[in-house]
């Protein structure tokens, strides 16, 4: 048995997910929140949230506005030099030096007719090592403890098929992670993570700013069109604004893809008011997931921040 938490630190509360893992099932122990701004410090906040919780391990995630993520398809020639030539790749595309910044990056499916033969699907994301340093520091004097991963923006919602398989059913859809004061959208292929954005515009000033919040939701769709994307199936939403009245078929009018919820979870022991929570506690949960050996997103915990293993 093992206890998997995810703590959700990118928005103005925190939120947490507590997940207990056996052989063959998930549960749900406990989902909690704490506004930051009743605390002097986000460390001081994780601890109030952790109040009589035990956890094994655990995981967190840098804002996607704080981390860069890239999609390249390289020669199938250089997989034994992968890595040198990676980072060769990647490096011209940062606003900083590589050697001040972690990379991971995963091999993805070769999507039949959108990917080019002979080559390797890549995704890859990079992050200043400061600021992984930072995230790993606050978790640490929250919980006593170091977490295990370090995720990249709305690339752990990816998880969410381990326990809504529905998701990994369809071609192409999008998780849209909306909250107060930002929103972060998730582009899958048979829920496998193929293309991310972060958005400095939430909730919080609709409907006053729901033009501009349209305007960017479709310039993010439309770079992933441009990017040789195909047309969204759905769009999966998630977050704090998931409870925004008229929320769908707006979605619906502006975009012309239908708003849907995630597919019902399965996991035991959820009350009545737990799962009437859980879009709000999705990208919490997500991070709990990527504790499993499913787990299909990013971990910036690499090179000079790698996680110490032990028994």
């Amino acid at each position: 048995m093992a206890r998997w938490l995810g703590i959700d630190v990118c928005g103005p509360s925190i939120r947490l997910a507590l997940l207990r893992s056996t052989y063959r099932h998930t549960s749900l122990e406990a989902l909690r929140e704490e506004p930051l701004a009743n605390h002097e410090t986000a460390s001081a906040a994780l601890r109030a949230a952790m109040t009589g919780l035990r956890t094994d391990s655990s995981a967190t995630s840098l804002a996607g506005s704080r981390s860069f993520l890239r999609r390249l398809a390289l020669p199938l020639a250089v997989q034994k030099e992968l890595s040198n030539v990676l980072a060769y790749e990647v490096e011209s595309t940062l606003p900083f030096e590589l050697d001040d910044a972690v990379m991971d990056h995963r091999l993805l499916r070769r999507s039949p007719g959108s990917d080019a033969p002979n080559t390797l699907p890549i995704l890859a994301g990079v992050a200043n090592t400061e600021e992984v340093r930072d995230r790993i520091g606050l978790v640490l004097r929250g919980t006593g403890q170091e977490p295990q991963r370090v995720g990249i923006g709305a690339l752990p919602l990816a998880n969410l098929a381990q326990i809504a398989p529905a998701l990994a059913q369809v071609e192409l859809a999008a998780i849209l992670d909306l909250d107060d004061d930002h929103a972060d959208l998730l582009i899958l292929r048979r829920g496998e993570p193929r293309f991310m954005r972060s958005l400095t515009r939430g909730v919080r000033n609709l409907p006053a700013e729901a033009d501009a919040l349209s305007r960017d939701l479709k310039q993010t769709i439309g770079a992933w069109r441009v990017s040789g994307g195909e047309p969204l199936e759905s769009i999966f939403v998630v977050g704090s604004g998931r409870h925004v009245p008229g929320l769908d078929p707006w979605i619906q009018g502006e975009l012309g893809i239908p708003a849907l919820d995630l597919p019902r979870p399965s996991l035991d022991n959820v009350t009545a008011e737990q799962e009437a929570q859980l879009p709000r506690f999705a990208k919490a949960i997500a991070l709990a997931l990527s504790l499993s050996r499913r787990a299909i997103d990013l971990n910036l915990r690499q090179g000079p921040v790698e996680a110490q293993q032990s028994y």
